[in-house]
């Protein structure tokens, strides 16, 4: 991701592979695509969307969150 001189990021697309251990793993993880797609709100064809989740569980409670694409 590139941020301009005042900290806020350059719009446009970013994709990572980032690691997903599962205990007790720490290395040799398989990885996982993560997409993270900054809008410009200036722009008025490509307006910001907001997608949260934000799963509300109790301690020690396994969650399956599905995202949108």
């Amino acid at each position: 991701m590139v941020l301009n001189v005042c900290g806020q990021p350059t719009c446009g697309v970013y994709v990572y592979n980032v690691p997903v251990c599962v205990p007790p793993l720490v290395s040799g993880c398989p990885t996982s695509e993560l997409t993270i797609t900054v809008a410009d709100h200036l722009n008025p064809v490509k307006r910001p969307v907001a997608n949260v989740t934000l799963p509300l569980l109790q301690i020690n409670t396994a969650v399956i969150t599905h995202f949108s694409q």
